[in-house]
């Protein structure tokens, strides 16, 4: 006798799960609800052969509100699931016309599905939408049980008998194979998922979030490399100025730059403001756009470049540190950095392009000054801060195509999404994630200041103004099977391990669609109340 866990996707809203003609047979316990991030998903057992006397489970998956851990997480734990090859369909019932995603073989239902917490597993595994960009995280319970499938000790092909332990759960430690392979296989299926929306949106020119849309315009340039293709993002000049006139400096940057491979990418900012290239909503508009171009066009996330020209150049200024651990390098062209800071700039290659005789605004001056500043910071961090300052005699803001000699000194870097230190100045548009550090929602503020470091088993912190913090960790930062310390502020306050979970890779990629900054292991800490 085998139960199999099977996870299906229905296409039509709000429809029953009834009209399945292979779960006709089974007794559904509790309604199907239609949700509106996947339409209707639920998972069922369903049975070969002869029933034993026991209640068949139908958790009905729907919306919950958000929080740091999502339910989807906690109410998977001590499930015992391991993987099979695709079952053949039930004799005497065609198979169901819908997606069939992943089977699992449960050799016995747990203690659980027969007891009252059964009744609250159809509002506890649940799906959510998160707040980045309106993106569909539909298919994240799913991810839970394909990440499952690596807890127990089983061998799908020999067909062994799991090694019953109920304790297994998504919280489970996973060795650095079995880490790797859940990692591959969520990513997959992330993918695969977010796919056709993001298609969508690349056809369409558009993307949207933050609650913005913004419009973009894109040329490809060369053959895409084995590992992917690189991605420039280029901002236009204008601001402060009429809608007509800033569409014009759109037009324009499509045609200022050609890179010898990948995507050229010019948006055309949402706003006709001076800032609009460092508003609030920028971040998240920059982030859906390089999380679309490497699920639609393969891009490569450690191959993402920024520039900008005038205005643009204003905007690298402020983006550049912002999101510095989603850029390979940055170039600024003629602008000015207004309350911008280098600091956040260590592991990010930065370019400063600047006629000596643009003197409005005191670009020229400023741009000198930003230059000296990254000179100070690299003399005081020699292995931080690479940089290139080019301020050209007897030109003024047009500076007659000479910074197109950004482009190959922007393609000899790639990011390093784990670098073994980092400095992290939140600026006037905080954050909760950068490279291997992240701060509980809603905590994030101006003027916060973190500096890490990884060095053998040892991490060090110094903190301003950070009461909690997690730690993103992978075996390319430190060597999880062995136990380190984290020294804070001249005090240890930690020592152990952190296990590789399926809770940490299926979260990275919740928040970003960027498989190789996917952390496989998180250790929170509270660096107040110690």
């Amino acid at each position: 006798m085998k139960y199999h866990l099977a996870a299906r996707q229905r296409k039509n809203r709000g429809s029953s799960l009834r009209s399945f003609p292979i779960l006709r047979p089974i007794g559904l316990i509790g309604r199907i609800r239609p949700i509106p991030i996947i339409r209707q998903s639920a998972l069922a057992l369903r049975v070969s052969g002869t029933p034993p006397k026991l209640r068949t489970a139908v958790f009905t998956l729907t919306r919950c509100p958000q929080g740091h851990d999502p339910p989807t997480l906690r109410a998977l734990r001590k499930i015992l699931i391991r993987p099979i090859r695709p079952i053949r369909p039930i004799k005497d019932h065609p198979p169901p016309s819908v997606n069939l995603f992943t089977f699992f073989l449960v050799d016995r239902p747990p203690k659980w599905a027969l007891s009252s917490p059964m009744q609250q597993m159809s509002r506890v595994i649940s799906s959510r939408r998160a707040d980045h960009g309106n993106r569909s995280l539909g298919s994240m319970t799913l991810l839970l049980l394909l990440a499952a499938a690596f807890l127990c000790q089983v061998s799908a092909v020999t067909g062994k008998a799991p090694e019953q332990n109920p304790e297994k759960s998504v919280d489970s430690a996973l060795s650095r194979d079995e880490a790797d392979q859940a990692l591959a296989l969520a990513w997959s299926a992330v993918k695969r998922d977010q796919e056709p929306e993001r298609a969508r949106e690349w056809e369409e020119g558009e993307v949207t979030a933050g609650g913005r849309t913004m419009r973009f315009a894109t040329k490809t340039f060369g053959e895409p490399p084995a590992d992917g293709r690189s991605l420039w993002i280029s901002l236009h000049g204008g601001g402060g100025t009429t809608r007509e006139m800033n569409d014009g400096q759109w037009r324009n940057q499509l045609r200022l730059y050609e890179p010898d491979e990948g995507i050229y990418l010019v948006p055309r900012a949402p706003t006709d403001t001076w800032n609009l290239w460092h508003q609030e909503h920028i971040d998240a508009l920059f982030a859906r756009l390089i999380d679309s171009a490497v699920v639609v066009h393969g891009v490569n996330p450690d191959r993402v470049y920024l520039l900008g020209y005038s205005a643009g150049g204003d905007g690298v200024y402020q983006m550049a540190p912002r999101m510095a651990d989603r850029w390979a390098a940055a170039a600024m062209m003629a602008g000015h950095p207004n309350d911008a800071s280098p600091l956040s700039l260590r592991n990010l290659p930065f370019a400063i392009f600047m006629g000596d005789e643009d003197s409005a605004y005191d670009r020229n001056r400023i741009a000198a000054e930003w230059g000296q500043k990254l000179e100070d910071l690299r003399s005081s961090d020699p292995e931080g801060y690479p940089h290139k300052v080019r301020i050209y005699e007897g030109l003024g803001h047009w500076m007659e195509g000479r910074d197109k000699e950004a482009l190959p000194w922007m393609t000899g870097f790639t990011r390093d999404p784990w670098p073994t230190r980092v400095v992290w100045r939140q600026s006037s548009v905080p954050s909760d994630r950068f490279y291997w550090l992240s701060l509980p929602e809603d905590t994030a503020a101006r003027g916060q200041y973190v500096t890490a470091s990884v060095e053998n088993s040892t991490i060090t912190l110094e903190t301003r103004n950070v009461p909690r913090i997690a730690l993103r960790l992978s075996d390319q930062l430190l060597n999880l099977d062995q136990p380190f310390e984290v020294i804070h502020n001249g005090e240890q306050i930690f020592h152990g391990k952190a296990d590789r979970t399926a809770h940490a890779i299926l979260l990275s990629l919740e928040e970003r669609l960027d498989p190789r900054s996917a952390a496989t292991a998180l250790l929170e800490l509270d660096l107040e109340n110690r």
